[in-house]
């Protein structure tokens, strides 16, 4: 069966890329070191005592609810502490004069870096088992929130001498988490298809949504700008019969959709180079 050749060799991609990632990682040391495994420490304690809490009212009264429509809710949460954000950047700039070579983030970014080949595959794994899925099993319930299993944690940059916005995509994700670490800018709002709102990137906060919500990054107007992002994904949703289908049917996963903006063309990325 085709489908299940070509799943045992995304899983073989998988393993090899991971086991690249992992001796990068080995070669490379950390400017600080608590920063390779979570601690409650780092988070907001709102969001804490909101999973400690365990209960889906004590999850919502966290996070606000930005906007909530047929094309799917967005949420903001305050996910980071500041000291954590400016060490996050702190060991990217790190990673980036070090000489280590990185992989290029995604398809559709120029600068930034994968997280698990600079050591912090057990923070973000932790962050997603730990966080992530308690609060995405109550906001996207129907989109494998609560059985995410797969992580592709990056980091993004802009400024004036780098990327300075993006058009419209999807995210080879079912639930995208977006965190902004700082540091000073003005401009590159984000922006959603079918929404009539724009949301300002708040050092420590994170945005929550689904990968398949067409979005993008209006330009930046000044400064610098540091986002982690993290690509869930859930294998137990993908092996759906929805799924299923729009695997088979590529051409159904990307509908000819109205232009919202103007600043560029839709962006597109072979998804079989972000297997996760």
């Amino acid at each position: 069966d085709r489908q299940l050749a070509n799943k045992a060799i995304s899983v073989q991609d998988k393993k090899e890329r991971r086991r690249a990632e992992a001796v990068k990682s080995e070669s490379y040391t950390l400017l600080h070191p608590h920063l390779a495994t979570l601690n409650a420490s780092m988070l907001h304690p709102n969001l804490v005592r909101a999973v400690s809490n365990g209960t889906a009212a004590a999850i919502r009264d966290t996070v606000r609810e930005v906007s909530a429509s047929r094309t799917g809710s967005l949420y903001t949460l305050t996910m980071f502490r500041p000291h954590i954000c400016q060490q996050l950047i702190e060991e990217i700039q790190h990673a980036q004069s070090s000489g280590l070579s990185l992989t290029r983030p995604n398809s559709m970014n120029n600068y930034g870096l994968i997280l698990h080949e600079i050591g912090l595959a057990q923070l973000l794994e932790g962050l997603m088992q730990e966080y992530i899925v308690p609060v995405a099993r109550v906001l996207f319930p129907q989109w494998g929130g609560g059985s995410l299993d797969s992580l592709h944690a990056f980091t993004i940059q802009y400024s004036a001498n780098e990327d300075r916005d993006l058009g419209r995509h999807l995210d080879e994700a079912d639930v995208t988490v977006n965190i902004c670490l700082g540091t000073i800018f003005t401009g590159a709002h984000l922006f959603f298809q079918g929404e009539n709102i724009t949301i300002a990137h708040e050092p420590g906060t994170a945005v929550l949504h689904l990968g398949q919500h067409w979005h993008g990054a209006y330009r930046l107007q000044s400064g610098n700008r540091f986002n982690l992002i993290g690509w869930c994904r859930s294998s137990t949703f993908r092996s759906g019969g929805a799924e299923i289908f729009m695997a088979r049917c590529p051409n159904e996963r990307y509908p000819t959709l109205p232009p919202t903006i103007s600043q560029g063309p839709d962006l597109r990325f072979d998804m079989r180079d972000y297997e996760l």
